[in-house]
């Protein structure tokens, strides 16, 4: 099987986030550029370290480069033509497709030593790392196939035939998909990775693809198509393709940005460029100018930069915001409310020039586009549901611009609202009897660990705080005339249950003293 030398991969790297942020052409820019081996070709970023591992083809290394000083720390010997790269956050492992040996190499990541080789199909090149499963899958070009490596086990567990070569994988996490791009047929294999492990779908796209990414805000599969020069972008839910993007020259690599909710694609011909594009509109916002031949491209998001191999001049170009606007971090607490509670969300924000301003976003769990929030314009908010908010995933981001325009998104913080069952409930025993007597209120369904109020007639007449939502409490009827009133139940945070006393006999009047 002939494979077009260069055509190869785009990496996934599994991110959750939406909505393009405003990027004007000159907030980017290339601020380091770093030797490494000959012929840097795929390479992906170690979260855990805070890395970015590079294989060099020529030089049959691995070089290591720290995001926080831009340097090669460590260079790997591997087998021959290493090519595609991914990294296995379980097991804080990197595994280097070795096209020439047919082999998977295994790198820890702690000693930057190969602790396995895998044999695998013929002519290995891109490959993705399964969160889900723990299993690395392994596009063989030369065999029209996928191999899946277990990596508790570091064997091939499973073979799955595909397009004709076969040359980029990328891991869907909301649907748990595998996506193949085939560049000799010219479309993309989908896998499913639940239950008998198969080729569900065949998209066809542009003229050669050769590499692929999946966009977890959108949850779109972006494919460059080498010979076509544009981008295809396949929605996952449907797996046809909802829009093509023009770029520039034989687009190769390409990777997610979640921290600016764009597009990064390598253009490997004349221009030497990098296209940035929105994947909200599915519009080009920049255009980065990089090394010679840039091939596959890295988010890095611990530093919010996207690294670039340049295959003919030996280099990693490092792309940065160049306004120094950092992701907000945020966090729900509680992640999980019951239909009446509220979560608070929080944020972290490292600004660029001050001061800043806030927006929140949410997406309900029926939705699929993101909407601004009214009145959520600080940097947190609080989500207040009711007993008739939808169940369901919620999810937020938050939206900062500082006083230059530039502008960025946090990643997608969900909050879980599960339904208020059983249906808030009071009975009051006895349910008749005289006023200023004593009764018991028995409340059931709920919302736990918040205060649950008693009135009667409207009066508070007892409150309970209860762990599970249910309880008892003694009550005293109010000292009212004859006649059936109502008992009614109001949790602090949502749920409302009403029943009704009789009351049957007025309260006997205190004697008037005598007076001497």
């Amino acid at each position: 099987m002939e494979v077009k030398v260069g055509k190869f991969l785009g990496f996934l790297f599994i991110i959750i986030f939406i909505l393009s942020s405003a990027h004007a052409a000159n907030d980017v820019g290339v601020n380091a550029t770093i030797l490494v081996g000959a012929n840097p070709a795929g390479m992906a970023y170690d979260s855990g370290k805070g890395e970015i591992f590079v294989a060099n083809e020529v030089s049959e290394t691995v070089s290591v480069i720290s995001d926080s000083t831009n340097e090669v720390v460590a260079t790997v010997a591997v087998s021959s033509y290493p090519f595609g790269v991914a990294y296995d956050s379980a097991k804080s492992e990197i595994f280097v497709t070795d096209y020439a040996s047919n082999a998977v190499s295994v790198i820890s990541d702690s000693s930057n030593i190969v602790v396995a080789t895998i044999p695998v199909g013929n002519s290995p090149y891109g490959l993705a790392y399964d969160a889900a499963t723990g299993e690395i899958y392994v596009a063989n070009s030369g065999s029209n196939s996928v191999s899946i490596i277990s990596d508790s086990s570091n064997t091939v567990v499973e073979n799955i035939t595909v397009g004709t070569n076969p040359l980029a994988v990328a891991y869907d996490s909301l649907r748990g998909e595998i996506f193949v791009a085939n560049q000799g047929s010219n479309t993309v294999s989908v896998i499913s990775t639940s239950g008998n492990i198969a080729v569900v779908a065949t998209v066809p796209v542009g003229n050669d693809p050769s590499g692929i990414a999946y966009d977890s805000g959108q949850n779109e599969i972006f494919v460059t198509d080498n010979a076509s020069n544009i981008v295809s972008v396949i929605l996952d839910s449907t797996n046809v393709v909802v829009a093509n993007v023009t770029v520039s020259a034989n687009p190769q690599g390409v990777a997610y940005n979640w921290g600016e909710n764009e597009v990064y694609v390598t253009n490997s011909g004349v221009s030497n460029a990098v296209s940035v594009i929105s994947d909200r509109t599915n519009v080009v916002v920049a255009t980065v100018t990089v090394g010679d031949n840039p091939l596959t491209a890295a988010y890095d998001s611990g530093k919010n930069e996207i690294f670039v191999t340049n295959k003919a001049d030996n280099t990693v170009s490092v792309i940065s915001d160049l306004t120094g606007l950092g992701v907000p971090t945020v966090s729900a607490s509680p992640n999980a409310v019951v239909q009446g509670q509220t979560s608070s969300l929080t944020s972290t924000v490292v600004t660029g020039t001050p001061p800043s301003t806030y927006q929140w976003f949410n997406e309900s769990p029926s939705g699929s586009n993101y909407a601004a929030i009214d009145g959520a314009i600080n940097s947190s908010y609080d989500f207040v549901t009711s007993t008739n908010t939808p169940v369901g995933s919620w999810n937020f981001i938050l939206q900062v611009t500082d006083s230059t325009g530039a502008s960025v998104n946090s990643a997608v913080t969900s909050v879980f609202v599960n339904a208020l069952t059983p249906i808030p409930s009071i009975i009051v025993n006895p349910s008749q009897g005289p006023a200023d007597t004593a009764a018991t209120a028995t409340l059931t369904g709920f919302p736990a660990y918040v205060a649950i109020i008693i009135t009667f007639d409207g009066d508070n007449v007892g409150t309970i705080t209860s762990t599970t939502g249910n309880g008892s409490v003694r009550i005293t009827v109010p000292n009212v005339s004859l006649g059936i009133y109502n008992v009614t139940a109001i949790g602090a945070q949502g749920g409302v249950a009403t029943t009704t006393f009789d009351v049957t006999q007025a309260a006997t009047p205190s004697p008037t003293p005598h007076q001497q």
